[in-house]
């Protein structure tokens, strides 16, 4: 974002604009020296401008429905006191927050739910919070954990023929909270917990499938029954 305020500024020098990049960006100063030489058309740097105030335009509208979602959450009665039984430590402690990701939503879920779901591997505040719109913060109105994956639509489908089984897949479904557990559960492939070991034990044998997407189905599945029976403890 400095280096096209600068450009908008009227700076044209590539080394000085190198030298506003970003620390996160791994290409060498040169490299990005290089990428900034350009023709800067009049036209081009117009639509720059308005492509610029239309994306903090937006930026500012997103963070005024991320101040309501958050004064929505703290409206929730509270489950846990946090002053008595303070939240645990991040799971995965990040040394920079998620850009979408409100500061403090963790603390309002650990609140709403009365236990920190983001303990739960894979599941961050924003699965979380999916988790809380989509189906509340009391889940014992499910009667058992099978009753819980099945609303999700995340159990195998099971259809039999004649002794033989023709399909178990998944039904198809638009619940939200069951599309938050799949992407969830495709970050699984890299964690060293136990639910990560299953998420790869499987993927080989699924792999003539498609790549994730079964291996997804069955770890979302996995990550419905921890998280049910995390916020019933």
């Amino acid at each position: 974002m400095a280096i096209m305020d600068a450009i908008l500024a009227g700076e044209r020098d590539p080394n000085k604009l190198a030298d506003l990049r970003d620390w996160r960006i791994r290409a060498t100063e040169e490299t990005i020296v290089k990428s900034l030489v350009g023709d800067y058309r009049d036209e081009h740097l117009f639509t720059l401008r308005q492509s610029l105030v239309a994306y903090r335009h937006y930026q500012q509208l997103i963070a005024e429905v991320d101040e309501k979602v958050r004064q929505w959450l703290s409206e929730l009665p509270a489950r846990i006191n946090p002053a008595e039984e303070p939240i645990p430590e991040a799971r995965n402690p990040r040394k920079a927050p998620w850009r979408n990701e409100p500061i403090g939503t963790r603390e309002e879920l650990y609140s709403a739910f009365g236990v920190d779901l983001t303990q739960v591997p894979g599941v961050n505040s924003l699965t979380a919070q999916m988790l809380l719109t989509e189906i509340g913060p009391d889940l014992s109105a499910f009667a058992n954990v099978a009753a819980f994956v099945s609303r999700l639509r995340l159990c195998p489908d099971k259809r039999v023929s004649g002794g033989k089984v023709l399909s178990s897949r998944t039904g198809p479904t638009k619940n939200r909270a069951a599309q938050a557990l799949r992407m969830a559960a495709q970050s699984l492939h890299r964690s060293e917990t136990f639910l990560g070991e299953y998420f790869r034990r499987m993927r080989p044998a699924r792999r003539s499938q498609s790549h994730y997407g079964p291996c997804s189905q069955v770890g979302s599945h996995n990550l419905s029954l921890v998280d049910q029976a995390a916020a019933l403890r």
